[in-house]
């Protein structure tokens, strides 16, 4: 049961990094216009730069997830509709203060 909750955050934490650097690629296109004057180098180092923040972000989002699962009231693949409601706000809530 514990390497499946090691599992599922490592999907989890996967899935988010993946996530903001697309929306980080979305804001270089959006925005490729005013990026001509700047080098490529610095373009790398500064996406170089936010995949290590977005690997922090994505685990500061994901421990308390790791650390709430572990209580025995509120495993992640409980099957009552309790936990259920509790798993989905709590990612809702942390999605909607990722993109605010």
């Amino acid at each position: 049961m514990f390497l499946a909750r090691l599992r599922s955050i490592w999907r989890i934490s996967l899935f988010l990094v993946v996530c903001f650097t697309l929306l980080r690629l979305i804001f270089l296109v959006a925005f490729f216009p005013q990026f001509n004057a700047i080098p490529f180098i610095v373009l790398l180092k500064s996406f170089f730069i936010g995949f290590r923040l977005d690997i922090r972000l994505a685990m500061l989002v994901v421990l308390p997830f790791f650390l709430i699962s572990l209580l025995p009231g509120l495993g992640f693949y409980a099957d009552r509709p309790k936990r259920t409601t509790f798993w989905r706000g709590y990612f809702m809530v942390i999605w909607m203060l990722i993109l605010l």
